[in-house]
Order: C-alpha cells, then sequence, then structure tokens
C-alpha cells in the first residue's frame, strides 16, 4: 500500500471538519443573500455567476470553519478537558481509595 499525504492543509480542513460542517450552513445562506443584493434579479441563470457563487462558498466556508475551530472549538475543548481532569482527579482524592484490592 502506498502512503498518502495529505499535508497541512488537508489536515486543517479534517480537523476543522465539525465546525466546517456546522457553519458551512450560515456561509452560503449569508453569501446568498449577498450575490442577491449585489447582482440584478436571475443572477443563477447568468453565466459564469454561478460558478462564482460556488467557488467563493466553498472557499470562505472552508475559511470560516477554521477559524471557528482555532478560535471557539480548540480553546473550549482546552478549557473543558482541563477542567474535567482538574475536577477528576481532586474527586478521587477526596475519595482515598488507598490500594482497592478488586476480588473476582
Amino acid at each position: 500500500m502506498e502512503s498518502v499525504s495529505i499535508g497541512k492543509i488537508g489536515l486543517a480542513i479534517g480537523n476543522s471538519s465539525y465546525a466546517l460542517y456546522l457553519s458551512h450552513v450560515f456561509v452560503v445562506a449569508a453569501l446568498g443573500f449577498v450575490f442577491s443584493s449585489v447582482f440584478t434579479a436571475g443572477w443563477q441563470e447568468t453565466t459564469g455567476l454561478p460558478e462564482l457563487y460556488i467557488m467563493v462558498s466553498v472557499l470562505l466556508s472552508l475559511v470560516v470553519g477554521w477559524i471557528i475551530h482555532e478560535w471557539l472549538e480548540k480553546p473550549a475543548g482546552y478549557f473543558l478537558k482541563a477542567r474535567v481532569s482538574f475536577t477528576a482527579t481532586k474527586q478521587i482524592r477526596l475519595m482515598n481509595f488507598g490500594s482497592l484490592v478488586v476480588r473476582r
């Protein structure tokens, strides 16, 4: 089997995929509103504009998803991981199991 290198961009897209999944709907809708406001009615039938809309939607969705992942999802994950780890350690110390023997 050949190994596949996805590179830094592919890794960033993969890591931010959940944020991308959640945010792309809002990006596509907002961009549709912008296109409808900027271009005349019927822009969907105009040659080149639907393709431009799709390309801009994909690129903007990737960027917004990455930003949400880096600025919201990762810091929240670090915070919660530290909080849960601290709480679990504190509870174990309070229970003071000492040496626990499990018998079958």
